[in-house]
C-alpha cells in the first residue's frame, strides 16, 4: 500500500481495465467474463481514480445472471449456469458494490471490504473520520491516450 503514485503510466492501466469490460470483466483478453473480476478490476479503476468508466448498469446485470437461486442454499457463481461458491459470492457483492447497486454498503477497494468495517478496523468511530490512514488514490488524469 501506498505506492499507486509511483505507477509510471496509470492511463495505460485504466485502458486496459476499460478494455476488460464486455458486460462483467474478463481477466484476461479474449476470456469468458468472471464476477470475481468486478471486484479485482472494478476495484482497480476505484483506486485508479477511474470508477466513472466502469459501466454500472452491465456490471450489474452480470452480475446478477449469474446469481443462484436453490430452496436450500444461494449464491453467485462465476460464471451464468454455474454452482456459486463464496469466493465468487464474495467478489461479485463487492463489483455490486462498485457498480452502485441498492442495499450494499459502500465498498473500501484496497481491502475488499465495507468502508465502515474499515473505518472501524482502523480505530475510527464513523466512516471518513479518521484521517491518518487515507492517501490519494486518484493516479489517473482523465486520458486514455498513449504518454507522448
Amino acid at each position: 500500500m501506498g505506492t499507486l503514485r509511483r505507477l509510471p503510466q496509470p492511463q495505460r492501466t485504466v485502458r486496459w481495465c476499460v478494455e476488460r469490460q464486455v458486460g462483467g470483466f474478463q481477466g484476461r483478453p479474449n476470456k469468458d467474463e468472471d464476477t470475481c473480476y468486478s471486484f479485482w478490476i472494478g476495484g482497480s479503476l476505484a483506486l485508479l481514480g477511474a470508477a466513472t468508466l466502469l459501466q454500472r448498469a452491465a456490471l450489474s446485470a452480470f452480475c446478477l445472471s449469474c446469481q443462484f437461486a436453490h430452496p436450500t442454499f444461494g449464491g453467485i457463481a462465476k460464471h451464468p449456469d454455474t454452482r456459486p461458491d463464496l469466493l465468487h459470492t464474495h467478489y461479485a457483492l463487492c463489483g455490486l458494490s462498485l457498480a452502485g447497486a441498492a442495499g450494499l454498503a459502500p465498498l473500501e477497494p484496497r481491502l475488499g471490504i465495507t468502508a465502515r468495517a474499515a473505518a472501524r478496523a482502523r480505530g475510527c468511530e464513523a466512516e471518513g473520520e479518521c484521517q491518518t490512514c487515507e492517501e490519494e488514490t486518484t493516479v489517473w488524469d482523465g486520458s486514455l491516450r498513449e504518454p507522448g
